[in-house]
């Protein structure tokens, strides 16, 4: 499956060189470019008018708030020099945690240049390394220079406290925190001097120290330099340390996910979610203390205006749950200005009841009501009932230009039925029907009837049997702080686990939501089932109803609402009205508070049936197939939309709309539609998003991701060479378990035992695996297995007679390391079976990081110039994959080349023209190729449109047709092997 792209806009066929863009200044290669100016030169020996060269600034402020502004020659571009040489200067405003700046320029012939820019413009009054925490008792060095603390001790327990201290590096200090060079984009106080930045990881829970600076006095908004390659939230908090080592928390840093050496500007921010305020007199310690999850590179403090305004009385505040009101309130105060309405503003992110989610600005024209006097507002914003969750940044700017920011996020819709994960049937099928808190303590589960535990391996803090019980973190209920009681939740979820929960629904239809928390950097799942039969015995009948993906949140008692969804991404119904026995079934990872029913809007369309589905992988198809229906009001075909995105083994990106102009067949009733839309085969990634709107606009959902491949042979990771070269070809699965390999031939480990040996007792590491199964395993319900813990230098044999044929390679592989992995691909061209074997490289595996140890995709395999390797088939060959280490491998597929072996197309010269108002695209094509134009309105857009369709190649020049009705477009064609 190889790839060729050509790239160009209409004014190329003129072939004159486009304007150049340089001397961008500041240019994001430093941190901390503090500056009041952009500034950049544009030379065009054709000259640049001053009305093409446009800015778009982004920018985010400190207190998090993003501000877009169009910049132009009249409008805050400052543009001198001459025709062919301008120079170009605009306003920066200081204190950017972000700026991006897209700028675009157009000669007078129209050809253009883009370029982007990302830095910020902060200057904090102190800056505290991570890693120059205290040493010797106390002992610190004040306005300390770079590295000043290299080598020093730190004295556990006073100046530190660390669990893990031997689990880590000590890069920069001999003891403390763990320590090692940073990959943080760096700061001149570093770079000139030529020092190494170092940043504090292995930051595991519990983990603290203390730095003691002299500040000057003030109030202070801290910010983290932080990194997280966990895939969760990292979390820490700061707090001041007194005389007799008190601690005062003062807010939290909440640690995106990015990567490992990948870092970003973290607020500290208090219970509200506002900015933290951190007060300094002269010299003041301070404490870090880690929730785990992240890397730190250093401590920024900027001074606060204490003259700014004041928010105070937020309410619904989102200390509670189920805060239900249709109505925002806070006050805003100030005490040396005055606060005109139109400074209120309040940013509202929702998810609503149909899983909708969406984000808005309420203003005093829109949706604010602010009253009172100029230095005392009342602010009023009004709600909608059927969201689930609310989050609400509010803004208070006074006339003097000082801004202050509270956020809050709450649920103002109570739910119509809740039944708590823990209160699940007791004694052979009994329940306690709706009944009050805690109402369940103590009652005994009879296993396998009404709940089954695969190990009970954590705490029955609220029941004895059944499944592990434990006190929850979460939001509290008033139900439960009003009766004194503890809120409990079920955790310790193995695959396998699950519980009946038998209730009298109310009547009515219903969408199911769980209360969840994931600690896990992946996410956890449960699905939802209805007992139809056998309630109270051990020979039970259930239908499912639908899954739940419970996301990373951050911390195991961090919880969230997850809603019951189908396989095409509908909420499930759920219909009551009498006595019912649901049960969940765990797949593990998450904690489960409660399980919330909300009253389905039975008027939106569900989308169903969906296949391929992406259950499993090898879904071989030319076809994507669904039902879209609705209960009562018509789907007219032109309702019907599939945006297909389609990823090749390059990495580039297709997207095609079908509609019923150009594929999409619907047919069925007006209420029950059936929908099919063309697929491609050996696809490796599709994403399909399927818009489904009746025929009063109700409109629903759904996105789907799958392959469509048919691989001509694929060998386990696992099934490495046995006994000194032994194989069995073509194997059944799991055909090697148990079978010894032998050191130095087979394979070889310098890691062995450093893993799991679950399938293997001898050779390379292997576990279950956690990867979309492949049906012959589903049909056999036997384990998949992947090979882990591959150090650099581990490999292994793999033989096998290959079939005649050409053949491009791919691995199955995963990595949670946060940075790339890699292994290579060879020949054993002789010794095969000996401790003396040669072999001839074919090429490399790169396997970037991906979500997790259990996230797998598809590394192809490429030489040196990077194109596809292909592989000759047509024998019994040794092939050995020897690792570079930082991933996990769950099996080799082989794709068929293209016919006459050349799997990297030739590149082409896109020509353009224009006749009888149409643009003309053409381009030279090979056989065994399909071409496809593509398209683009700005260079910038994040996706390539699909022109037309396909071209498959056959030797001949060919040429693809636009109506020339738009002001620009680009494009450019991307070159496949045929199907």
């Amino acid at each position: 499956m190889g790839f060729a792209c050509v790239l160009g806009g209409l004014a190329a066929a003129t072939a004159q060189a486009q304007p150049v863009l340089h001397d961008i200044y500041p240019d994001g290669s430093r941190l901390l470019q503090s500056t009041n100016l952009l500034t950049f030169g544009v030379t065009s020996p054709l000259g640049v008018n001053a009305v093409g060269i446009t800015v778009q600034l982004t920018s985010t402020t400190l207190l998090g708030r993003t501000v877009v502004e169009n910049l132009t020659s009249t409008a805050g571009l400052t543009i001198g020099g001459t025709a062919t040489e301008r120079t170009i200067s605009l306003p920066l405003l200081p204190n950017r945690t972000l700026y991006s700046a897209k700028i675009v320029v157009a000669d007078t012939a129209n050809a253009s240049a883009t370029s982007t820019v990302t830095f910020d413009t902060l200057s904090p009054d102190l800056t505290v390394e991570a890693e120059d925490f205290d040493y010797n008792s106390g002992q610190y060095i004040d306005n300390s220079q770079p590295n000043a603390y290299a080598g020093l001790d730190a004295e556990p327990e006073i100046d530190t406290h660390v669990g893990n201290f031997a689990g880590g590096q000590a890069a920069y200090r001999p003891s403390g925190l763990n320590t090692e060079p940073a990959g943080d984009i760096p700061r001149s106080a570093y770079a000139d001097a030529g020092l190494q930045d170092y940043d504090v990881g292995w930051n595991d829970n519990g983990n603290w120290g203390n730095y003691t600076r002299k500040f000057p006095a003030g109030v202070y908004n801290v910010f983290m330099r932080g990194a997280n390659g966990s895939g969760g939230v990292g979390t820490a908090t700061l707090g001041t340390v007194a005389a007799d080592q008190t601690i005062t928390t003062l807010g939290t840093f909440s640690v995106p996910a990015t990567a490992w050496q990948t870092y970003s500007w973290v607020p500290l921010k208090d219970s509200t979610g506002g900015l933290a305020r951190f007060t300094a007199e002269d010299v003041e310690t301070f404490r870090i203390t880690t929730g785990g999850g992240y890397n730190a590179n250093f401590y920024a403090f900027f001074k606060v205006n204490t003259n700014q305004p004041v928010i105070a009385n937020v309410f619904p505040d989102g200390t509670t749950l189920f805060q239900a009101t249709n109505t925002l309130t806070f006050t805003a105060t100030t005490a040396s200005s005055e606060i005109n309405p139109e400074g209120v503003t309040v940013d509202l992110s929702y998810v609503d009841l149909l899983g909708r989610s969406g984000t808005t600005t309420l203003t005093s024209g829109h949706g604010l009501t602010v009253t009172g006097a100029t230095d005392s507002r009342s602010v009023v914003a009004q709600l909608n009932t059927n969201i689930l969750r609310y989050s609400a940044a509010i803004y208070v700017t006074d006339a003097n230009g000082l801004t202050s920011t509270a956020a809050t996020g709450f649920n103002p819709t109570n739910p119509d039925f809740l039944f708590e994960a823990e209160d699940f049937d007791h004694e052979n099928g009994q329940f306690i029907d709706n009944g009050a808190p805690g109402s369940y303590n103590g009652l005994d589960a009879t296993e396998g009837i009404d709940a089954h535990a695969v190990a009970l391996n954590g705490n029955l803090a609220y029941r004895p049997s059944g499944l592990n019980t434990e006190g929850n973190g979460d939001l509290p209920r008033p139900e439960f702080t009003t009766a004194s009681l503890t809120d409990y939740d079920v955790g310790w979820n193995d695959n396998g686990n699950w519980a009946n929960y038998t209730r009298t629904l109310p009547p009515g239809v219903y969408n199911v939501y769980l209360r969840g928390a994931n600690g896990n950097g992946s996410a956890g799942s449960a699905s939802l089932s209805l007992v139809t039969s056998g309630r109270g015995t051990d020979t039970q009948a259930t239908s499912p109803l639908g899954d739940f993906s419970i996301p990373a949140t951050g911390g195991w008692q961090t919880y969230a609402w997850v809603p019951l969804l189908d396989a095409g991404g509908n909420l499930v119904r759920v219909t009551g009205g009498g006595v019912t026995t649901l049960r969940s079934t765990s797949g593990g990872g998450f904690n489960a508070n409660f399980y919330a029913f909300y009253k389905a809007n039975t008027n939106v369309p569900v989308i169903q049936s969906i296949q391929p589905d992406g259950t499993r992988l090898f879904q071989a198809t030319n076809v994507l197939t669904f039902v879209a229906s609705s209960l009562a009001t018509a789907i007219n075909p032109d309702g019907i939309k599939v945006e297909l995105t389609s990823v090749d083994a390059q990495g580039a990106s297709l997207v095609t709309n079908i509609t019923t102009a150009n594929g999409l067949i619907v047919g069925g009733t007006a209420t029950a539609r059936t929908v099919s839309a063309p697929l491609t085969l050996n696809v490796l990634n599709y994403t399909a998003v399927i818009t489904v709107s009746d025929a009063t606009g109700n409109t629903a959902n759904a996105t789907v991701k799958f392959d469509t491949l048919e691989p001509s042979l694929t060998f386990e990771a696992e099934d490495f060479d046995y006994n000194g070269g032994q194989f069995i070809d073509h194997p059944d699965i799991n055909a090697y378990a148990t079978f010894d390999a032998f050191d130095g031939i087979d394979a070889h480990a310098g890691n062995f035992g450093g893993g799991q040996a679950i399938y293997r007792p001898s050779g390379l590491n292997t576990e279950v695996n956690g990867d979309a199964k492949r049906q012959n395993y589903i049909d056999a319900a036997l384990p998949d297995y992947d090979v882990g813990w591959n150090d650099g230098g581990n490999w292994a044999n793999y033989t096998r007679s290959y079939p005649t044929g050409r053949y491009v390679v791919y691995m199955r592989g995963a990595n949670g390391t946060g940075a790339a992995g890699s292994a290579t691909l060879s020949k054993v061209t002789d010794g095969v079976g000996t401790d003396a074997q040669t072999t001839e490289l074919l090429g490399s595996f790169a396997i970037p990081a991906t979500a997790g140890w259990q996230s797998y995709i598809w590394i192809p395999l490429k030489d040196d110039s990077g194109k596809l390797v292909v592989f000759d088939g047509g024998a019994t060959n040794t092939l050995r994959v020897t690792t570079g280490g930082g991933y996990n491998a769950n099996f080799y597929a082989f794709f068929p080349a293209a016919s006459g072996g050349d799997t990297n197309a030739h590149p082409v010269t896109l020509g353009a023209s224009l006749s009888a108002g149409n643009i003309g695209i053409s381009f030279p094509t090979q056989a065994g190729f399909a071409y496809q134009v593509e398209y683009k309105a700005s260079l910038t857009d994040a996706s390539w449109i699909a022109l037309g369709a396909a071209v498959i190649g056959d030797g001949a020049s060919h040429a693809v047709t636009d109506p020339a009705s738009q002001v620009q477009r680009f494009y450019r064609v991307t070159i496949s092997v045929k199907p």
